[in-house]
């Protein structure tokens, strides 16, 4: 869900996503959503003690600063607070969003690798699709309420990065 509010965001501050960077966007997503179970299921429960506590600070830096930066520009004018979403921007998005899926992985450990694939498969394809959906759902409000929809987008990207180091907000909202 976190991954399908970040592409909302998106839709919301970039309403001019062509369906190409929508599709890529989204398979991002679901790339990042799966490749991080994956990699927790070939680390095993050793590796999480290590790094476990570092990964919830990590996410709440990158999306508390998307967010902040893309508040900040919608208070531009419109020339000036329209910025195309870059390939790293995304990258950084889908790392950011996925790196709770890690913990997945380990739950994994003593599932065979068949059936570790098929529930990476499964991750893979409702993060793409509900990732899509909600770029298209972004990018329709973000052309009616241009302005207030990237403040929104960027609170959101904020709220969840928050999150990350404060889980009781999800209980909250």
């Amino acid at each position: 869900m976190d991954a399908c509010a970040v592409s909302i965001a998106n839709g919301l501050s970039d309403i001019k996503i062509s369906k190409r960077f929508l599709f890529y966007m989204s398979f991002l997503f679901g790339f990042f959503q799966g490749l991080m179970p994956f990699l927790g299921y070939l680390l095993g429960n050793a590796i999480l003690e290590h790094i476990s506590i570092y990964l919830p600070y990590l996410s709440f830096f990158i999306l508390n600063y998307l967010g902040i930066t893309m508040f900040i520009s919608s208070f531009q004018k419109e020339e000036m607070s329209h910025k195309k979403i870059t390939f790293q921007v995304l990258i950084f998005q889908a790392f950011a969003t996925s790196i709770d899926a890690l913990s997945v992985g380990f739950t994994m450990a003593d599932y065979q690798i068949k059936e570790a694939i098929f529930c990476i498969g499964i991750i893979f394809l409702v993060t793409f699709i509900i990732c899509y959906f909600g770029g298209i759902i972004g990018m329709k409000f973000g052309s009616k309420y241009r302005k207030y929809a990237q403040r929104i987008g960027a609170m959101i990207l904020i709220i969840i990065g928050t999150e990350f180091l404060f889980p009781f907000i999800g209980g909250i909202l």
